[in-house]
């Protein structure tokens, strides 16, 4: 979902997922409508983000949406500074349904199989029989499906799924484009050409080549619109400040934003007009049946995917692969977002190399270790810690749990409020405070922590334990 708000926070802006996903008709929004409006008690909590958006700061930050229609959504916003030379002129909104983000990683990593599979060169087969009986009469389904070792249910299905057309409408508009071939350059006339393509009477000639007529001027408008639809996405992807690409049904770039060329080092590499998979040769097979899959009307996405650059170098990237549709609905291609997140990969690995180093050293002082990781709900305790808590070796972390362990009355009111303060506040704490071990022994034990926060939101608490000798 993709939008543009300007510096006096009116929409110019908004792709169609967004529109659907606010419940807004385009009319009374772009141009129009305001981002209070639109957010309505969301606003205030946005605020912190939007204002820092136009002081020049990119703004990731997650939220929890109600819709129109009734349901929770979950999702991540990124706020991107829109820049008119060194002023800043608003700003661009990409967000992400991050609700079903799980199962969709189950899913592209067992993507739907090609339905049409090994029936796909019948059907090709079956295409050119009614190429070469376009000036006789239609040989029938039946007649067809024995011709090609095929079962007329199963001929009739992956023909249209791959023309999008009955085979009797495919030989029809195949014969009315000979008809207009002969008629405007062949000079013949209506009743001449009735009779080579076996119609029964002229009439019956006259009322299909006048209906191929009026559906060929309005396919004609279909493509202009559709064009212009395309030139649309493109001239927003080209200046969208993500990794973005769009593609066409033939996995041919039509589009690429400048960060995705600066992301994937294809400043010298003619991309515009050449496949994906010529741009980059070497990419895993998954990825194809990732693709295949989205051209259907699937939408996939994923964290931490590893992509090595030529030259060895390894990046981590987000990313997302869904279907872009022309003004008709049909499916016209794929978009592929993509976000480095190699700086954040690279710096949680060295803080657990830090912390390894630092568990080391606690265990000769007597320090105990403790973290608590909000973003996939784990803990984690040292030896240390375990000793003094006097617990089972596997016996794994919850937040119940570590608050248990604090006496109860004062000692375990004021681990909540520190707590508390420090999840939401980002204040960290250093308390002296007594608990009940697991065998039920009474300690003094000095506990610091330390809120660590990410896009605005407390990610990770870390911090010691040590116990004070009576």
């Amino acid at each position: 979902m993709v939008a543009y708000w300007d510096q006096n926070l009116v929409c110019r802006y908004a792709n169609p997922a967004y529109l659907e996903w606010f419940g807004v008709h385009p009319d009374y929004m772009i141009d129009k409508m305001s981002l209070e409006t639109l957010l309505g008690p969301l606003y205030v909590q946005n605020l912190p983000y939007i204002e820092g958006a136009l002081s020049g700061e990119v703004q990731v930050f997650e939220r929890d949406i109600p819709t129109p229609y009734g349901k929770i959504r979950h999702s991540i916003a990124t706020y991107c500074p829109a820049y008119s030379g060194d002023d800043i002129i608003g700003f661009y909104v990409h967000v992400e349904d991050a609700t079903k983000r799980k199962s969709d990683d189950a899913t592209a990593l067992n993507p739907i199989p090609d339905q049409l599979g090994i029936l796909k060169d019948q059907v090709e087969e079956v295409r050119k029989t009614l190429e070469a009986s376009a000036l006789k009469e239609f040989p029938g389904i039946s007649k067809l499906a024995k011709a090609h070792y095929i079962s007329e249910s199963k001929l009739k299905k992956n023909f249209k799924t791959r023309f999008n057309k009955s085979i009797f409408s495919y030989y029809r508009h195949m014969q009315m484009e000979l008809a207009e071939v002969y008629l405007k350059e062949e000079k013949k006339t209506k009743k001449q050409v009735a009779a080579m393509l076996h119609f029964t009477n002229t009439t019956n000639f006259i009322i299909c080549y006048q209906k191929h007529l009026k559906e060929k001027a309005s396919q004609k408008v279909i493509d202009e619109l559709t064009r212009a639809n395309d030139d649309r996405y493109k001239t927003f992807i080209t200046q969208a400040p993500f990794a973005i690409a769009m593609l066409d049904s033939d996995m041919v770039f039509r589009a690429a934003s400048q960060k995705y060329i600066d992301d994937y080092h294809l400043h010298f590499k003619p991309i515009f007009g050449a496949s994906l998979y010529e741009v980059f040769p070497d990419m895993d097979k998954k990825w194809r049946k990732v693709h295949k899959s989205a051209l259907r009307g699937k939408a996939f996405s994923g964290e931490e995917y590893v992509y090595e650059r030529d030259n060895g170098s390894n990046i981590w990237i987000r990313w997302d692969i869904r279907p872009w549709r022309d003004v008709e609905g049909t499916i016209g291609g794929i978009l592929i977002f993509t976000e480095d997140i190699t700086a954040i990969k690279l710096k949680d690995q060295e803080k657990d190399k830090i912390l390894e180093i630092l568990n080391k050293a606690t265990e000769i002082i007597r320090i105990g270790a403790w973290k608590k990781n909000f973003s996939n709900n784990t803990g984690f305790w040292n030896d240390v810690t375990r000793e003094i808590l006097e617990v089972a070796p596997n016996l794994e972390p919850t937040a119940e749990l570590e608050l248990h362990f604090y006496r109860a009355g004062k000692s375990r009111d004021q681990m909540k409020r520190l707590l508390k303060e420090a999840i939401e506040l980002g204040k960290p704490f250093d308390v002296t405070t007594e608990l009940i071990t697991a065998r039920g022994n009474y300690k003094t034990v000095r506990v610091v922590g330390y809120p660590e926060f990410r896009n605005g939101k407390c990610e990770r608490l870390f911090g010691i334990y040590q116990e004070i000798a009576k």
